[in-house]
């Protein structure tokens, strides 16, 4: 079995480290750049003064009334913290999960570079003495 120093380790680690880094901020760009901002599936259009706007299902009044009559006000709450869940997998919100998974990973790989244990588990027992028993 090939044995890797510690130095070795501690590099490989880094530049693991750096390259998760930058690959995760360059896709992070590139989804915030080319995420779209269009109408949704569930959208409705409201017409005031003969403009329309487009309005989610999920945001009327009608909506939030049914909700709460069929489940009460923790269907309500359960469903807006799921729809903002849901969210988070779509356009912009995803390029700002996908920098913070990556920046994440990044600096608890540069972290355990920086702090390793000792290079084989048990070295501090095969090295200590008697006298402590």
């Amino acid at each position: 079995m090939r044995t890797v120093d510690l130095e070795q380790r501690r590099k490989r680690l880094q530049w693991l480290a750096c390259c998760i880094l930058v690959i995760g901020l360059g896709s992070a760009v590139v989804v915030f750049v080319h995420a779209g901002g269009g109408p949704e599936a569930g959208m409705r259009y409201e017409v005031v003064d003969g403009v329309s706007y487009p309005t989610p299902l999920e945001d009327t009044k009608q909506f939030s009334r049914e909700m709460e009559l069929y489940g009460g006000k923790s269907l309500v709450l359960v469903d807006a913290l799921l729809r903002w869940f849901a969210a988070l997998w779509h356009g912009r919100p995803l390029a700002a999960v996908i920098a913070l998974v990556s920046t994440g990973i990044a600096a608890l790989l540069w972290y355990v570079a920086r702090h390793p244990g000792p290079a084989y588990p048990y070295d501090d027992v095969a090295n200590r003495d008697d006298a402590g028993r």
